[in-house]
């Protein structure tokens, strides 16, 4: 694992991961991006602060890299979520190497490179991307209920306009990766333009939630 550490696999030319984040970047610049920050980092950071339960399953020692009781190898880059919007960041890329004790196979490796998009919205703002009348329309509830659809928190409204919002841009950046306007990464990937894409809400305990899956031949990414 040390050989492994801190490579930056997604600064390295060709990497699929520079490929992405450089597309990121160029189709938003509205983010700014973190790609320097270091991989080892608190437990706080990796688990409390984003208020993972001491019971998670993602915290027994089978399944991270623990340096001492107090620090380890970052599991995600989602370990910098907190300390990125205490400094008054609301629009941001964080980019890096993650660690987790992965066995070996065709779609798993202990090493890989991760990068994840973080967008605030002011209460104010929210529902500008609205036509037509929203006055009506409210960004939290009192005394809610949790379905399937929504936390118990949120309306039903503004569930609605963000699964848009973030479908519509999910969507439109698997486009432009996987298309055929895209020649480098066909190149680097070996893949022919993409035949469909679907999105659903599979992710166990991030709720609520979406995954982009685009089918190549017979296969699934």
């Amino acid at each position: 694992m040390y050989s492994r550490y801190n490579q930056n696999l997604d600064g390295q030319s060709g990497q699929f991961g520079a490929v992405y984040k450089n597309t990121a970047r160029g189709k938003s610049p509205l983010f700014s991006v973190h790609q320097n920050l270091s991989p080892i980092v608190s437990i706080q950071q990796n688990f409390d602060s984003l208020l993972v339960p001491q019971d998670h399953p993602s915290r027994v020692k089978s399944d991270s890299y623990y340096l001492n009781k107090n620090y380890m190898l970052r599991a995600h880059t989602s370990a910098h979520q907190s300390e990125l919007i205490s400094m008054g960041l609301d629009n941001f890329l964080v980019v890096g190497d993650v660690y987790r004790r992965d066995a070996v196979d065709s779609s798993h490796y202990p090493v890989f490179h991760q990068m994840e998009g973080v967008r605030l919205f002011e209460p104010n703002k929210f529902f500008d991307m609205v036509k037509g009348p929203k006055t009506h329309l409210q960004l939290f509830e009192k005394d809610g209920v949790r379905t399937n659809g929504k936390q118990e928190t949120h309306t039903i409204d503004s569930v609605i306009i963000l699964e848009h919002d973030l479908k519509d841009c999910l969507l439109g950046l698997a486009k432009h990766l996987f298309g055929p306007g895209n020649s480098i990464l066909n190149h680097f990937m070996h893949l022919n333009p993409i035949s469909n894409t679907y999105l659903s809400n599979i992710f166990l305990h991030l709720f609520y939630s979406w995954k982009v899956c685009s089918r190549y031949r017979l296969r699934i990414f």
